[in-house]
């Protein structure tokens, strides 16, 4: 397959928008001469070859991945029980919004260089959307043998009260 210079230079574009989901700034105009030796065309593929290298090796280092859950009720509340073995209670947050709640965190990989394994590290973010709107105080959370477990306290009812109409 024969790509050209400007096909390259585009493709270089669409990576750069997918990774930083903003378009490459602007070029200044200088453009640099490549030697008579070196064919254009390979000397890009080289140099496109080894960013994409060091872009996956990037990429699977700190690759982002989703942790099982399961929602259930337990009286009243609702809880959700996370999966997260491995994650220490200080790379963990939960972060409430007015109709969800979103946990984030990492699972730091071991301090050697691993053999082989299955399990995913890195950074994660899980939201679960909530059908009613809860505030921080209605949320509890406990880390206990690699579950988080999020408890949702439901809000007291009030009471149906008059409303009185002026005029």
């Amino acid at each position: 397959m024969s790509v050209t210079i400007d096909e390259a230079i585009e493709r270089v574009e669409q990576l750069y928008h997918v990774l930083t989901g903003t378009r490459p700034p602007a070029s200044n105009g200088q453009r640099v001469a490549f030697p008579p030796e070196v064919d254009p065309i390979v000397h890009v593929h080289e140099q496109l070859g080894g960013m994409l290298d060091r872009v996956h090796a990037v990429i699977s280092s700190g690759r982002a991945w989703t942790p099982r859950a399961l929602m259930y009720r337990d009286g009243e509340d609702i809880v959700f029980a996370v999966d997260v073995p491995g994650v220490r209670r200080e790379e963990l947050q939960i972060r409430v919004a007015p109709e969800s709640v979103t946990v984030v965190g990492r699972r730091v990989g071991p301090p050697r260089p691993t053999l082989a394994s299955d399990a995913p590290v890195g950074p994660f973010t899980r939201s679960f959307p909530l059908l009613a709107r809860i505030s921080p105080e209605h949320v509890s959370a406990r880390l206990d043998d690699g579950v988080l477990a999020i408890r949702i306290h439901p809000s007291p009812r009030t009471q149906p009260s008059q409303i009185t109409i002026t005029s």
